[in-house]
């Protein structure tokens, strides 16, 4: 059987898939050749030479200069942009001057993690998706294709993120990011005639999940990475941990889906608990229902997503007991635990817009379902909101 690993193109959101190369090896899952894009042909470069500790080395100090000179962390942050503004000056002449961004350091960063012996020498078959500009269509790059001169210029070729960074020549020929035609270069390993293929994701669509085959493992975040110019530290260790448990958690390893639950006899517990109070509320649920019945825990998918509204961490594993006890610590411990909300003021912070999070959308529905029965009419997303609120109210009153 032959398996190929695919992984997607995303810029600094890619530590996501250092988590699942870690957690591939600790499962024993060995490929016989790689695919990539972008990001992922760079990772996938390193899956080839088996230089992990050397990539994790790299993330551990990388910063946005590493890539671009005169670089700006971009998160779309307002305060963030605002704080780095003296930069700009320099960031757009660059720009102008290279047609992109001065990717310098990206080069030198590529040239010195390449290693041509490594590379050739190993079992390990590689693949990459460009796009050529000159001839305006997709190109494929295989290894056969490759040499150790022209290796990091297919490299560069395949991540040449344009207008962001610049167009890449090779032999006269203009390239950019392989994104533009296939970001996760599934047809690559078929074209490799894969047998088995794991392929990462590194999109977060939550309305869009892909759903894997006897064949195909698809892996996904179930929550946003950020933006794919964004090296901050944390984030990135962030991101390496989750792909880590999210490919943990595809191969039934863990439970769960935003967050990861050990198995125990108490997921099934409180997903009959839950499963059971929907049936009062079975008209709001269509909506969310979509979003979560793929799951292998569809209703704790809900609880879930509270969870990840009361901005509970993500990137640890949790008995399905803790997660319940954390949400009802936050209910507990909010400014309107006791309070009081009846339909007419409902209705006035709702026409008012005074709930300004998720989070306090769902604290301020408990509080009026504490006294208030009636399924008020709603909003789409005020009626994702009663139904979060209504799991945590029948949390309160009969599952503890």
């Amino acid at each position: 059987m032959k398996r190929v690993l695919v992984f997607g193109g995303g810029g600094s959101k890619g530590a996501y898939e250092i988590g699942v190369w870690k957690a591939l090896d600790e499962l024993g899952l060995q490929f016989d050749a790689v695919c990539g894009t972008s990001i992922g042909a760079l990772i996938g470069t390193m899956y080839v030479q088996q230089d992990y500790d050397k990539l994790v080395e790299l993330w551990e100090k990388i910063d946005v200069e590493d890539v671009i000179a005169s670089g700006i962390n971009l998160d779309f942050d307002m305060d963030l942009l605002m704080s780095q503004k003296g930069k700009y000056k320099e960031l757009l002449a660059g720009y102008v001057q290279h047609k992109g961004a001065d990717i310098r350091p990206f080069k030198e960063m590529l040239t010195k993690l390449f290693d041509a012996d490594k590379f050739f020498s190993s079992d390990i078959d590689f693949a990459c998706m460009c796009v050529n500009v000159t001839k305006r269509k997709a190109q494929r790059v295989f290894k056969k294709d490759m040499d150790a001169d022209n290796g990091v210029d297919w490299l560069l070729a395949s991540s040449a993120c344009f207008p962001a960074f610049p167009m890449h020549t090779i032999k006269e020929e203009k390239y950019i990011d392989g994104g533009y035609s296939s970001n996760v270069p599934i047809s690559l390993a078929k074209a490799m005639h894969a047998d088995m293929i794991v392929a990462v994701d590194l999109k977060y669509e939550p309305k869009k999940r892909h759903k894997s085959t006897k064949y195909l493992m698809y892996i996904q975040p179930h929550v946003p990475l950020g933006s794919f110019l964004y090296f901050d530290q944390t984030r990135i260790l962030r991101n390496r941990t989750l792909g880590y448990l999210d490919t943990m958690k595809a191969f039934q390893r863990y439970e769960g889906t935003i967050y990861t639950f050990y198995h125990e006899e108490k997921l099934l517990y409180y997903e009959e608990a839950i499963k059971g109070s929907c049936k009062e509320i079975a008209d709001y649920m269509k909506g969310l229902w979509k979003q979560v019945e793929h799951e292998r825990y569809p209703y704790l998918a809900i609880l879930e997503m509270i969870a990840y509204d009361f901005q509970l961490e993500d990137s640890c594993i949790y008995h399905i007991q803790e997660l319940v006890e954390h949400c009802l610590d936050v209910v507990d411990n909010s400014m309107y635990h006791g309070k009081k909300i009846d339909k007419e003021r409902l209705k006035e912070m709702i026409k008012m817009r005074t709930i300004s999070t998720k989070k306090e959308s769902i604290l301020v529905m408990l509080a009026y379902l504490k006294d208030n029965h009636e399924q008020p009419k709603l909003s789409r997303l005020m009626k994702e909101t009663y139904i979060k609120a209504f799991l945590l109210y029948q949390l309160q009153k009969k599952v503890l």
